[in-house]
């Protein structure tokens, strides 16, 4: 079982497998390195496995906004602590799922 940070980080961006890769990102912890991979990856459930573990309030709000598959948009929104800007979201992203899943998430915290 593999726990070195940077020996995940490595799997986590360079296996062709994105099974592997999501499996990877699920043990990382550092938010940098998860930033970026739900930033680039190439894969939808990496980017979302990505955005699920990630803590900095900013990066997800990015992610939240401005990412290409609702499902990352949502999982980055099922993170946010920030009632202001998770507010906004509710009121004026175009994908109704997204918009739900930040009232929702107001409604936890």
């Amino acid at each position: 079982r593999m726990t070195d940070g940077y020996e995940l980080n490595c799997v986590a961006r360079k296996d062709n497998d994105a099974r592997v890769r999501a499996t990877a990102v699920n043990r990382m912890t550092d938010n940098y390195d998860l930033n970026c991979i739900a930033r680039k990856d190439s894969d939808a459930t990496v980017r979302a496995t990505a955005a699920s573990r990630m803590t900095d309030n900013y990066d997800l709000n990015c992610i939240a906004k401005k990412d290409s598959d609702p499902i990352v948009r949502a999982a980055a929104v099922n993170r946010m602590t920030d009632n202001y800007d998770l507010q906004r979201i509710a009121e004026s992203v175009p994908d109704a799922g997204v918009r739900e899943a930040a009232r929702a998430r107001l409604a936890r915290l």
